[in-house]
């Protein structure tokens, strides 16, 4: 809608001419940093043109303004966070009002805000050098109603802020008033004088937040970090592009809905990088994100007592050997006819992961007990005069040493009663590897360095206690000796070798040598 607003003339003695004053106002509305908004509209209705008719006093001078009463500045919005309004120069440093024969008045614009009272009046005036002025009144400034005649703008890159704000208004439209007010005197040449300016109206930022759920207990790294009421002028943000890391565990995508490990995504997924659409009708937007977690397929252990086995091939013999469930590092050698670890298993369960989907909680430390007899556990589970029913272990402080393990903790729950004469069918050894039989413990050479080192010489756990650490060593085998005994392969620096036949009571704590199953 165009139209002009005429001033009636203020008439006062003295030269009579008639000086027609134009400014032109172009509109820019809805960009923000060269991007327009697409999923909230905004909407601005804005007069092309104010102009005003001035009978100067060559005396005292004359103010005249445009019309005030009737608003040319009209602004909706659908944008959750409202606009801001503004106004600009069309040509940088231009701010004076330009005549047809190359003549500029008024000179410049007043410096500081001036009221119209005091524009108007002429001793105010002439003592603040108003005269041949300009300014343009904004009917608000930053949301306050405003009266004052404000410094014509210079910058053409930059807009001053005439309102902002901060919510939505698609039904009620706010409206403005821009006014021109002019003071000159007669020395003013008579003739039509005009300047253009630019009314801005954009879209305030959007506020965002989104928060990344690791979706475990266990250890993440990795994990992005959140955004909390972050500012974005565009209908999309892009996600953290950093994959978090989970031990056992394959990041599959984020999901807007918490998930079991191995669930599919009952909400929506989001991979890392995507892009996430911002609704810019709402004030905020918040987005919740939870990790979607895979188990990683070298995770075997459903459980202490159901240990999957065989279902991984080992690298090769004389090379190093990582345990999937713990991360532990091995050397391996031939020894007699077997490829064997090289080191005690460290292995103490802790560390048991959820599996495939037949697995369906963690290991947890209840599951098993201390061979120490000062942990409390340790009367009620593991000393023989209790019975020999439960999986007992102890983790060295010397890492050299590994774990000790009953025959019950040794065979994954399989064997762990003193009335039944059974070869293990399982054992605590990582996927590819399991026991020795009693054949494999008489195959190894006599004083064989990769046993007699004073490293892998742990000693053994009998009613509680440790003895012969770094004397003495024994390691259990998959062979049966008797209802109360499996074999074992035991050493002494006290009798100078291995015995090979050694029938060891299960309930004792010995070290554990894993062989290649295969």
């Amino acid at each position: 809608m165009i139209f002009t607003i005429t001033k009636k003339l203020m008439k006062r003695a003295g030269l009579m001419m008639i000086i027609m004053l134009s400014v032109i106002f172009s509109v820019v509305a809805g960009e923000v940093n060269g991007v327009w908004a697409t999923t909230s509209t905004l909407t601005i209705s804005v007069t092309d043109s104010v102009s005003l008719n001035i009978l100067p006093n060559g005396t005292t001078g004359t103010f005249a303004t445009s019309d005030t009463s009737t608003n040319n500045i009209s602004v909706s919005t659908t944008n959750g966070t409202g606009y801001t309004l503004g106004i600009k120069a069309s040509t940088e440093g231009s701010n004076a009002l330009n005549g047809a024969n190359s003549t500029s008045i008024p000179s410049h614009t007043i410096t500081s805000g001036v009221s119209e009272t005091n524009y108007n009046d002429d001793t105010y005036a002439s003592t603040n050098n108003l005269n041949n002025t300009w300014g343009y009144r904004p009917s608000k400034l930053n949301s306050t109603a405003n009266s004052n005649y404000l410094p014509g703008p210079t910058s053409a890159s930059t807009a001053i802020t005439l309102d902002k704000t901060t919510s939505a208004n698609p039904s009620t439209a706010n409206n403005y008033n821009l006014a021109i007010g002019v003071r000159v005197d007669g020395n003013t040449v008579a003739g039509a004088y005009s300047n253009t300016f630019i009314i801005t109206v954009v879209a305030n930022p959007s506020i965002y937040s989104i928060t990344y759920n690791k979706n475990t207990t266990d250890t993440v790294s990795g994990m992005p970090t959140n955004v909390v009421n972050q500012e974005t002028s565009s209908e999309t943000v892009t996600l953290a592009n950093n994959t978090p890391t989970r031990t056992g565990y394959t990041f599959q995508d984020w999901c807007t809905v918490q998930v079991a490990d191995g669930a599919d995504c009952t909400g929506t997924s989001y991979s890392a990088g995507d892009n996430w659409t911002i609704d810019q009708t709402q004030a905020s937007n918040s987005l919740s994100l939870y990790a979607r977690w895979k188990a990683s397929t070298n995770q075997y252990c459903t459980n202490w007592a159901t240990c999957m086995q065989n279902t991984e091939t080992p690298p090769a013999c004389g090379t190093t050997m990582t345990d999937g469930r713990d991360g532990n590092t091995y050397t391996t050698a031939t020894i007699g006819s077997k490829c064997w670890m090289t080191q005690n298993l460290r292995f103490n369960g802790t560390e048991l992961k959820v599996g495939e989907s037949n697995v369906t909680s963690n290991i947890t430390i209840s599951q098993y007990y201390s061979l120490d007899s000062a942990d409390s556990s340790y009367a009620n589970h593991c000393d023989n005069t209790n019975g020999y029913n439960y999986p007992c272990i102890k983790t060295s402080t010397d890492t050299n040493y590994g774990t000790y393990y009953n025959y019950c903790a040794a065979s994954a729950n399989e064997v762990c009663n003193n009335s039944q004469q059974k070869d293990a069918s399982r054992s605590v050894c990582p996927a590819g590897w399991t026991l020795p039989t009693q054949a494999n413990l008489n195959a190894v050479p006599q004083k064989d360095s990769h046993f007699t080192a004073a490293a892998g010489l742990a000693g053994i756990y009998n009613s509680g206690s440790l003895n012969y650490a770094g004397t003495g060593g024994n390691w259990w085998a998959s062979t049966a000796g008797s209802a109360t005994s499996q074999y074992s392969l035991y050493y002494s620096s006290d009798n100078g070798g291995f015995w090979r036949v050694n029938r060891y009571y299960k309930y004792r704590g010995s070290s554990v040598r894993c062989v290649r199953a295969a």
